[in-house]
């Protein structure tokens, strides 16, 4: 198998399959279509509160988004073969809800390793970040306010994806392109 047929593996080649067709690769997919609403929502802050010191924020989410989203999707639906848009929906909310936390902690995360190799990041009276252990408190007290503040719309759009997604796949299913996987 050359290196080109290695890297894609787990990705139909032909024009009917338009999903993945093993389990990991679809929570993997699912993860970077998370991945992109959540980079859009982090885009959309950034620019909603100009000089604020959430210019990375987007980074942070994306990456939680895509762990999240794929540890998700992986252990609801592709677990639980039956009413898959019910767990798929499931899947998207929760995404949309606990990588709020992990978001944070990743920016506290970033913080600290601007501090230690540029000695830059500091607070705005010249202090550096907060420890990584104090940055599990900090993301907690930072998550509930952004639940407060954008929860509700990452709950929903999470929700919204992991439904059309689960839809996509059922209807790919129905086609019988994964025999014996999801029996609705």
């Amino acid at each position: 198998m050359t290196w080109y047929g290695r890297l894609h593996s787990g990705y139909n080649t032909s024009m009917q399959h338009f999903l993945p067709a093993t389990p990991g690769a679809r929570a993997r997919l699912f993860g970077l279509l998370a991945a992109a609403a959540a980079i859009g929502v982090g885009v959309y802050i950034n620019r909603s509160l100009p000089q604020s010191g959430y210019q990375f924020l987007f980074l942070a989410a994306g990456l939680a988004a895509f762990i999240c989203a794929s540890l998700l999707w992986w252990l609801l639906p592709e677990r639980r073969k039956r009413n898959l848009l019910v767990w798929g929906i499931l899947a998207g909310a929760l995404t949309g809800l606990v990588s709020h936390y992990l978001a944070w902690y990743l920016m506290f995360v970033g913080a600290n390793i601007c501090f230690w190799l540029s000695g830059g990041c500091t607070s705005s009276l010249g202090e550096p970040p907060a420890s990584l252990q104090d940055g599990l408190w900090g993301a907690a007290a930072l998550t509930m306010f952004s639940l407060v503040f954008v929860g509700w719309m990452t709950i929903m759009l999470g929700g919204a994806v992991g439904g059309v997604y689960a839809f996509l796949v059922r209807l790919q299913a129905s086609r019988g392109e994964y025999p014996g996987e999801f029996n609705e």
